[in-house]
């Protein structure tokens, strides 16, 4: 959901507070797809650092993973890195 997330889409599909707070409802998509693109980013800082220094990281792929948060558990794609 990374890419092509777009909140006021999403939003526009929403007709109940289940659909906002529910399992799976928007702020939950919200949060993972936050999460995702933070680990996106910090993987993109990550191997643009590394090859400054001569290294040659690439990426790997996803892992999945479950993440416990105050809206509660939430599947997420980890990015790896192959060095």
């Amino acid at each position: 959901m990374t890419s092509g997330f777009h909140y006021q889409e999403e939003l526009s599909k929403c007709s109940t507070m289940e659909d906002i707070t529910g399992p799976n409802g928007l702020v939950q998509r919200m949060v993972k797809d936050a999460i995702e693109q933070i680990l996106q980013n910090e993987i993109t800082d990550y191997i643009t650092d590394e090859k400054s220094k001569g290294n040659t990281p690439q990426r790997n792929g996803t892992s999945p993973k479950k993440v416990k948060t105050s809206y509660g558990s939430i599947d997420i794609d980890v990015p790896r890195v192959r060095e």
